[in-house]
């Protein structure tokens, strides 16, 4: 192992939050008894509504109002230094987690940069002076080291950065609890605290009168809604200055916009007064008409001097949140609720009714549209719009930038343009009516609820893949991380593997999946049937952007992958997360794409709970991911590691021999290594001074490999396999798809090769075979005890005096003939017979991309 003079040591604390939080328990049982109850408090004195009286074991009800306000001031007191405890616990948990997370990142960094420094200087200390580079250029020992060094020298210099802020905010944030607790339960303070999520309810059920007016069910009237939209709307104006009573009236709307968030994620219900009280709330708004802009005039009277930053901050996110739960028709409201200021912007130009005379100009929509960024600027991240809402501002952003005036500079930023996408996204009903072609915009449903065209789309399909297509060619200034949402759903909901098996092993029929995986699968499906579309691929395949890369070649045409690194990664996510279906090799021995299409076409089937793609469609969403090299390496080590898990599974397994596994890496092979080649040759074609693509993809994979396996934590062989199978994966593809098939096998798969992963998984698998090895040749024995290997790499042989050909054949001829581990012929023989399987799935590939 190589070493560094470069160390990075981030500062601690004593501070411990589980001791911090045993004085905050300490407070819970002091109120406990001041309420007259030998036990805890139950979960709901924090999160639910109580009357204070019944919260009292103690008979006090006849006691003067004066005598009640003490117990409630004794209360207050001490559940506010309680709630500021657990503030000041969670501070230094954030803090630790992030200093964790640095020194994991370092430590990660630092592992794979070791194993980069060239032979020569394993063991030695690379330092600033040490080795001197030689020449000029890249090459050579030396100059790697120094190569080496500059990138570790750069990650700690930006880990240091981040270990300085991550400091300054722990100390900010003890001095800000400090000067809190001597503040006291200001109506600010108890805000800050609901704002984290501690202890929503509880300052209320003890003080209802000084905390909020209004939060009984029975003050949610169409009255009061209106009234405080009225008191608001003079606040954020400057008409009124702040005072306790704007406090009051912000602290119930937090309350409301925290029920619909817990509504939301299945912990409460939303009463239908809530949601008539905002109704009602934002009509008044809208009415009120700041500017004539009803709504969306809001954010223009906050600005100056009578708000600070961070209370016009807050009062948008509030007014956010409420549209978003407003929106909702899971919590009863619905996109025809929400004030016609913020349909209409969300809306656009484009999605206007057909037959409206109204002139909506892109000038005019662009500064209501900013005006709803700033309204959707600082929500709740956990808080979503719904489904109708949240699928017109996707499809208006997708026709804005795929309009003739999508120019984001001139009329709305890329960065606004991504805070209504990222709010956008948190649905992922309306993700999945997007990406399935289900949804059609009210402003577009005739009568019989047919779609009525317009001069730009004949059809609701068409609609949306111009949006969908110009959504994912942008060239985004962020890498396409504006426009991932929309996609990362699909991976993080997928059902494990394991539940996609069938019920029977002779039936198609799999267990039927919970409604969020199910969803997942769907919207799987229609993203790669749009990628089986040649106009949509087409789009994806030649943006019209160029890319210049870190060696200076511009890439012209590029695809959409190669455009928004962002974009690839999240289609490899879901990849990786559907790797078993991307592996099936049904459909792969038609003839051409309309047989394939036929006999394996690409849909959800609800008969049999099972998601089919297509080999043409899996091999077109897999060629948008090789288009960044980041993504196509994470991509291909996840192939390669699960080859290594298949291989390492027949060589040391004691059960029935199974060749599943080898057929399955092997399609997974083929298909990454095909789409790898059409994005080399698109490239090739693009820019012919270009270097090969593919190539540096698969070297990179061989570089990370071992890294990358040992963090999945598999044992030493399978690591070993690993290795193995990525230095394969590179030599099968270098070679000439002229006669990548099983008979040609023996020309582009070697069979001292072969003869090494014999070698190794036999002794692997059986002492008494390690001893005889060891004994013959030692050197090529590695480790002790259990532990010990035979490294597939005769180059990490330690052979003296002898040639590793000579010691491989020596060792072959000891274990060739032995039977195999399922006494079902001889090792060769099955090896062979494992290695032929994997061969003829990967040539299928061949035919499908040819």
């Amino acid at each position: 192992m190589a070493y560094f003079d470069i160390t990075f040591r981030p500062r601690t604390t004593t501070a411990n939050p589980e001791t911090i939080r045993a004085q905050s328990e300490d407070l819970d049982v002091l109120q406990a008894r001041l309420l007259g109850r030998a036990d805890d408090l139950d979960a709901g004195f924090n999160h639910t509504a109580t009357q204070f009286t019944d919260l009292m074991a103690w008979n006090i009800r006849d006691q003067s109002a004066e005598e009640l306000q003490l117990w409630r001031d004794a209360g207050t007191a001490i559940v506010y230094a309680s709630s500021m405890i657990e503030l000041w616990a969670q501070h230094v948990e954030d803090f630790k987690e992030e200093r964790s997370a640095q020194l994991s990142e370092w430590w990660e960094f630092l592992k794979t940069k070791r194993s980069e420094i060239p032979d020569k200087y394993q063991g030695q200390t690379i330092t600033a002076s040490y080795p001197a580079r030689e020449g000029l250029g890249w090459f050579g020992d030396e100059n790697k080291c120094r190569s080496v060094y500059d990138e570790v020298v750069a990650k700690v210099e930006d880990l240091k950065e981040r270990e300085r802020a991550n400091y300054r905010a722990f100390e900010d944030n003890a001095e800000d609890v400090a000067e809190r607790l001597r503040q006291g339960p200001t109506k600010e303070n108890v805000q800050a605290l609901i704002d984290a999520g501690i202890n929503s309810w509880a300052f209320y059920n003890l003080d209802p009168n000084h905390y909020t007016m209004l939060i009984d069910g029975r003050e949610l009237t169409v009255e009061n809604a209106e009234a405080w939209a009225e008191e608001l709307g003079a606040y954020w104006s400057g008409e009124r200055p702040i005072d306790d009573r704007y406090h009051e009236l912000m602290l119930m709307m937090s309350m409301i916009n925290s029920n619909a968030m817990q509504a939301q994620q299945g912990g409460t219900s939303y009463r239908t007064e809530e949601m008539d009280f905002l109704r009602a709330f934002y009509d008044r708004l809208e009415e009120e008409n700041p500017n004539g802009d009803g709504v969306l005039g809001i954010p223009a009277e906050m600005e100056g001097d009578h708000l600070s930053d961070e209370e016009r901050e807050h009062a948008l996110g509030v007014l956010g949140n409420g549209i978003l739960a407003l929106s909702d028709h899971r919590l009863g409201g619905g996109y025809g609720d929400l004030p016609e200021s913020v349909r209409r912007a969300a809306e656009g130009p484009a999605l206007q009714p057909p037959d409206s005379t109204d002139i909506y100009g892109i000038d005019e929509w662009s500064e209501d549209a900013g005006a709803l960024t700033d309204l959707l600027r600082h929500t709740d991240p956990d808080l979503e719009g719904g489904e109708g809402f949240s699928s017109t501002l996707t499809l208006s952003m997708g026709l804005y930038a795929g309009g003739p005036e999508g120019n984001f500079n001139a009329w709305l930023s890329q960065e606004d343009a991504g805070i209504l996408l990222e709010t956008s996204t948190r649905n992922n009903d309306a993700n999945h009516a997007i990406l399935t072609g289900e949804f059609v915009h009210p402003n577009l449903r005739g009568e019989d609820g047919e779609f009525l065209p317009n001069a730009m789309h004949e059809s609701a399909e068409d609609m949306l893949d111009h949006a969908l297509t110009s959504l994912f060619t942008v060239d985004w200034d962020d890498g396409g991380e504006s426009v991932r949402g929309l996609t990362d759903w699909i991976a993080e909901d997928a059902a494990d593997p394991e539940d996609r098996v069938p019920l029977d092993e002779n039936s198609e029929i799999r267990p039927e999946l919970p409604p969020d995986q199910q969803r997942s699968a769907e919207a799987l499906a229609a993203l790669v049937e749009r990628m089986e579309d040649e106009d949509f691929r087409n789009a994806m395949f030649s943006t019209g952007h160029e890319v210049t890369g870190d060696d200076d070649v511009t890439w012209r045409d590029v695809a959409a992958g190669h455009l928004n690194p962002e974009l690839a990664d999240s289609w490899s996510d879901i990849f990786i997360a559907y790797m078993d279906v991307f592996a099936n090799t049904e459909g792969l021995d038609a003839v051409n794409e309309e047989q394939r299409k036929e006999k394996y076409d690409t849909r959800w089937d609800d008969e049999q709970n099972r998601v089919y793609l297509s080999p043409d469609g899996r091999r077109y969403f897999t060629e948008v991911i090789m288009g960044d090299p980041d993504a196509a390496q994470k991509t291909y080590n996840e192939v390669v590691y699960y080859g290594a898990e298949s291989m390492g599974n027949f060589a040391l397994g004691d059960g029935e021999r199974d060749h599943g596994g080898a057929d399955s890496y092997g399609s997974l092979l083929g298909l990454v290594d095909v789409a790898l080649e059409q994005e080399s040759e698109r490239r090739a074609t693009d820019n012919t001074a270009a270097v090969n693509h593919a190539n540096k993809v698969r070297g990179a994979v061989v570089d990370t490999i071992a890294g990358f396996a040992t963090d999945q934590g598999a044992p030493a062989v399978a690591v070993e396999v690993a290795k193995f199978l990525a230095k394969e994966a590179l030599a099968i593809s270098d070679n000439s798809s002229a006669g990548r098939t099983v008979d040609a096998a023996g020309s582009w798969m070697a069979v001292e090769d072969m003869q090494h992963l014999c070698i190794s998984a036999l002794a692997a698998n059986d002492p008494e075979v390690m001893d005889a090895l060891e004994e013959l040749h030692s050197g090529a024995v590695i480790g002790e005890g259990e532990d010990r290997y035979i490294p597939l790499d005769p180059e990490e042989w330690e052979i003296n005096g002898e040639s590793r050909s000579a010691a491989r054949a020596n060792m072959y001829d000891y274990i060739d003939e032995l039977p195999w581990v399922d006494g079902q012929g001889t090792t060769k023989s099955a090896v062979d017979n494992y290695l032929t399987t994997l061969e003829t799935a990967w040539g299928r590939w061949e035919t499908v991309a040819s």
